[in-house]
């Protein structure tokens, strides 16, 4: 009885790992693509602004919203690795 009792309790930690990291690569992907969106939303900003259509605030807002995707992505990136770490 004890036996199975561990054997439940291993099948549990591994179906919790696997769930675990399964959510952190969802997380990481899903940062991955709003960083490559603010990458082109910037791309776009900064060739209008080198066109003269404009201003360079209308550029920076897009430069701050991609640094902090990247900030996020690299969160994600760190919380991947620290579950397969922890697990």
């Amino acid at each position: 009885m004890a036996f199975q009792t561990a054997g439940l309790g291993n099948r549990r930690d591994v179906d919790d790992a696997l769930t675990g990291y399964a959510r952190t690569q969802r997380q990481r992907r899903q940062a991955l693509e709003v960083v490559r969106q603010s990458r082109l939303t910037l791309n776009a900003a900064t060739e209008s602004y080198r066109q003269g259509a404009l201003d360079f605030l209308n550029v920076d807002d897009p430069e701050q919203a991609l640094l902090q995707a990247q900030g996020q992505r690299a969160t994600a990136d760190t919380l991947t690795e620290v579950d397969l770490v922890a697990r």
